[in-house]
């Protein structure tokens, strides 16, 4: 049809009649192989072709150039020719106005979109446009956050127009905008309008689901379960599907932040679901909660069956909680059991590590010092280690090395953290490298070691003390008695501290 109504536009003489008409159609023939430039051309040859301006095809060709720019996403241009038809045949504008009021929406003009649907609901009262301009309508004043406004233009339009296939996309959005509100009732009330007015459509199966939601938020999952098995033709909820919504209800409740009623809520799933598919989901939460409340015996039991249940999605943190809770009691042991669990699950290399310095401590205190070694150096290969975690793994490894008589390890450990004598282990291992030369006699060095951390200087001032009682000493040692009792007197006219071992080995020493 293009190619002859082509054909004939090249070929007619502009005083042929039937010349205007066979652009407009030219333009239909371009206009529904959607070719909308080449529609655009020729219906705008017909405009200005046609003498008679009185005609529909008039205003029904500045339509089509309208929805031509609208398909091709020009809103403006498009809002430009609805207008002109709007004005070209008023009797039967209504198609236009609401094109343009449309296009306004697409131009978030919403203020716009709203003042041309009134017009156009009071010039076409009878319009079959009436029900998407309502709908329009409650979506511009959504977008405008006047959802009380949005909500009465529903009202109306499922009032008016209850058959509408809008009515259904009208009733999901009603339903909405009440949740929104927090008006569970009203927003129920409109879901359960869409599924029993519009059996078995899509709009019925999002009201459905939007359903599962509002009664989630108001925690009565069985009162959801009871209207959606007695909906023909439904889908059924199954005895899993309810565990999962009964617990998911119980969890929304704890992410709102009250606590109270989510553990009664997480409390009942669990009598209801013992082993449910959520029952170790359940646990942490209330392990979460009774941590909250100081209950830490009903944390550590919570926590623990979240261990047992094997929950990759809380699992680390179950196993943090309960391994320094046990090392925190004193029972290191087990500590040390969850500790090589976290090491060996752990999801992340920060709780890996954790894990593993945490296996150090325990070893430590249980005189395992081979292990305590070993482990430690696993821990040391890794590149991301912080230099807290560093200064304490070379600290517990360098104390353990003494203790199997690794001395010369041990000593490059004391070396590599006396560099840094802010820290408290640094401080420390200034005093042990001096302590460890004196004792080997080596009196030159302990003494340039005392001297290097005075130099230094640390806000550990018990291990600064400490030092000084070496450094003294070691000139006792050297004969220079009266060195050694100068430093001994300066302490402890000095020292601000209120150890009972430093004053003791001072007075020992003056006697």
């Amino acid at each position: 049809a293009a190619s002859d109504f082509r054909q004939f536009t090249l070929n007619a003489e502009p005083t042929n009649e039937n010349y205007a008409m066979g652009w407009y159609n030219l333009g239909y023939a371009y206009f529904k192989q959607q070719q909308y430039n080449q529609a655009v051309n020729a219906f705008e040859r017909y405009l200005s072709t046609e003498k008679n301006r009185s005609r529909a095809e008039v205003a029904d060709a500045l339509n089509r150039v309208g929805d031509c720019y609208y398909f091709n996403r020009q809103f403006a241009e498009a809002e430009r020719y609805y207008a002109q038809a709007a004005e070209s045949n008023p009797a039967a504008a209504d198609y236009a106005a609401y094109q343009r009021a449309f296009v306004m929406g697409l131009q978030r003009n919403y203020q716009g979109k709203i003042t041309a649907l009134d017009n156009l609901m009071r010039r076409y009262p009878h319009s079959q446009y009436f029900d998407d301009a309502l709908y329009e309508k409650s979506r511009a004043l959504t977008m405008l956050n006047r959802e009380n406004e949005a909500i009465t233009v529903l009202e109306q339009l499922i009032s008016d127009f209850p058959r509408s296939p809008l009515a259904s996309q009208g009733g999901v959005q009603l339903g909405q905008l009440y949740y929104n509100n927090g008006n569970h009732r009203e927003s129920i009330a409109a879901y359960k309008r869409v599924v029993s007015n519009f059996p078995g459509t899509d709009d019925a199966r999002n009201a459905l689901i939007s359903l599962e939601t509002v009664y989630r938020d108001m925690n009565d999952i069985q009162s959801y379960v009871d209207y959606v098995n007695s909906v023909p033709g439904g889908v059924r909820i199954t005895p899993s599907r309810q565990d999962s919504l009964t617990y998911l209800a119980a969890e929304s409740i704890y992410m709102r932040g009250n606590r109270s009623d989510a553990e009664a809520s997480l409390l009942k799933y669990l009598q209801s679901y013992p082993n449910g598919a959520y029952s170790s989901d359940a646990h942490y939460w209330l392990g979460v909660i009774a941590d909250e409340k100081g209950n830490k015996d009903e944390a550590l039991s919570r926590f623990r069956r979240v261990i047992d249940a094997g929950n990759v999605k809380f699992l680390d943190n179950a196993l943090l909680y309960a391994s320094q809770t046990e090392y925190n009691n004193g029972n290191y042991r087990q500590a040390l059991a969850d500790y090589t669990q976290l090491a060996n699950v752990a999801r992340n290399i920060t709780n890996k590590q954790t894990a593993q310095m945490g296996m150090i401590r325990c070893q430590t205190a249980m005189s395992s010092y081979h292990e305590a070694a070993r482990t430690a150096t696993e821990l040391l290969e890794g590149s991301t280690l912080s230099q807290e975690m560093v200064n304490e793994a070379r600290y517990l490894r360098g104390k353990a090395y003494q203790q199997i008589n690794e001395v010369e390890k041990a000593m490059a450990d004391f070396r590599y953290l006396a560099n840094d004598t802010r820290s408290i282990q640094g401080a420390e291992a200034q005093f042990i490298l001096a302590d460890t030369y004196y004792r080997w006699k080596s009196y030159d060095r302990a003494e340039a070691q005392v001297k290097e951390f005075i130099q230094k200087g640390t806000p550990h001032q018990y291990w600064m003390a400490r030092a000084l009682i070496v450094l003294s000493d070691t000139y006792r040692a050297k004969g220079d008695t009266f060195q050694a009792r100068q430093y001994l007197e300066s302490l402890k006219a000095n020292y601000k501290g209120d150890e009972a071992d430093i004053q003791q080995m001072i007075n020992e020493r003056l006697q």
